[in-house]
């Protein structure tokens, strides 16, 4: 067994020595952070991997500690952008701005919120904001319709996390609700009752914005049913009329409805009374006592989930638009019709 000494690690100082900067300039640049100019940030890098220099894992947890150590506030401040005022309420988007604030304020950073249709009309006026606020860290909430944001802010000086597919731009990491599994989830407690053919009705925005995972979960269990002949119903703008879906009622015998809302449902039931006495199901509900079975998509934890991304990536010092775009996915839980969800026990 060698006695050698191990040999020593590069430090921040050794970097700015080298690269003839002050170790601030280096800890900034290695931050990315937008106060250093990108020739001067890309420069210090290059000579920091040079060095073999890498961070300390340990020294980053401990200086994060420090940062926030007794304060309210930390020294990161984040946003999120939203349609429309995320007001706390039962709205998925103020459900997701509950979930966002509450996971703030346990890790002592500021947190606000502003409107994004607003911005839109005054680019300039948001970037001022941001900027004299100190906003570092941008959530984006869903877009209502799909909308690319791509162009409204220099996202470099920004870390940026996504919570909806919605969001057609910038590019960056998102955290969402795992449309697949709840899809999954949903029929399978459909096939435990016994009912086999699940037909599933879809708006073709929301088949696409989803990926058509909703649609891929149900088809891969009528397919596993033995069930070939049952068709998603899609349909572009308006819905469908009565006409449109009672021939698709009675071509396809679908022993259960399964679509996207309760608003849809009652509207089916309203235009074909024949299918009052079909089993409905929906992939979405925020309601705490659903009429229907429905997943219940836990938009709190999304948003929470967003925050807590957003502090990792702040404290890797990871700025702008992410090479490798990563995508957390949040699962959701069954929730029978009329009946209120089980509270967990606080952690």
């Amino acid at each position: 067994m060698s006695n050698l000494p191990e040999p020593k690690r590069p430090s921040q100082s050794d970097v700015a020595r080298a690269a003839g900067v002050s170790p601030m300039t280096v800890s900034l640049s290695l931050r990315n952070h937008a106060s250093i100019p990108e020739r001067t940030r890309t420069r210090i890098r290059q000579v920091a991997d040079d060095l073999g220099y890498k961070p300390d894992p340990l020294i980053g947890k401990l200086m994060q500690q420090l940062r926030l150590g007794g304060r309210r506030r930390a020294n990161f401040s984040l946003c999120l952008l939203a349609p429309r005022p995320a007001q706390a309420g039962r709205t998925y988007q103020g459900l997701i701005a509950e979930g966002a604030k509450r996971a703030a304020e346990e890790l002592g950073y500021f947190f606000d919120s502003v409107e994004i249709d607003e911005a839109f009309k005054h680019p300039e006026r948001l970037r001022r904001m941001l900027y004299s606020r100190g906003i570092e860290g941008i959530i984006l909430a869903p877009l209502f319709p799909p909308a690319d944001l791509s162009s409204l802010l220099d996202w470099s000086r920004f870390s940026v996390v996504a919570t909806s597919h919605s969001v057609l731009g910038p590019m960056t990491h998102r955290v969402v609700p795992n449309q697949f599994a709840n899809a999954l989830l949903l029929g399978q407690e459909m096939n435990r009752r016994g009912h086999r053919r699940l037909g599933l009705l879809i708006d073709r925005d929301l088949d696409e914005r989803t990926g058509h995972r909703l649609d891929a979960a149900i088809q891969w269990l009528n397919h596993e049913n033995g069930v070939r002949d049952l068709e998603t119903l899609r349909w572009e703008t308006a819905m469908p009329s009565p006409a449109a879906l009672e021939r698709w009622f009675k071509r396809h015998r679908p022993d259960v409805i399964i679509t996207d809302s309760a608003y849809n449902l009652e509207s089916f039931m309203h235009k074909v009374p024949v299918l009052k006495a079909v089993t409905m199901a929906t992939t979405s509900t925020i309601d705490p006592e659903p009429r229907f079975d429905a997943i219940l998509e836990n938009p709190e934890a999304v948003g929470a989930a967003a925050v807590e991304l957003l502090s990792v990536l702040f404290q890797r010092g990871e700025r702008g638009l992410p090479q490798v775009p990563r995508t957390i996915m949040i699962s959701g839980t069954f929730h029978p019709a009329g009946k209120k969800p089980k509270r967990r026990a606080a952690t």
